[in-house]
């Protein structure tokens, strides 16, 4: 990890999010969802190396969104 004050992960709406980061804005563990991900269940994720793995906020977003159901989507 870097303590860069000029890096970051963001560029206007898109934001990588650690796999933490995604649990906590999905309000689940992070062990469900990375389940989830290993059983093709979750959002995209995009892999950088062979460990550290991240999700956009809009993929994020998008999933959840498409797990809705009933009533309209507001």
């Amino acid at each position: 990890m870097t303590t860069d004050p000029d890096f970051s992960t963001s560029t206007g709406d898109a934001e990588l999010l650690t796999l933490a980061e995604a649990a906590e804005a999905a309000r689940m563990s992070r062990r469900t969802l990375e389940g989830l991900i290993a059983q093709g269940g979750g959002p995209a994720t995009v892999r950088m190396g062979r460990r550290m793995v991240r999700i956009w906020r809009t993929d994020l977003l998008a999933w959840i969104d498409s797990h809705r159901e009933g009533g309209d989507a507001a």
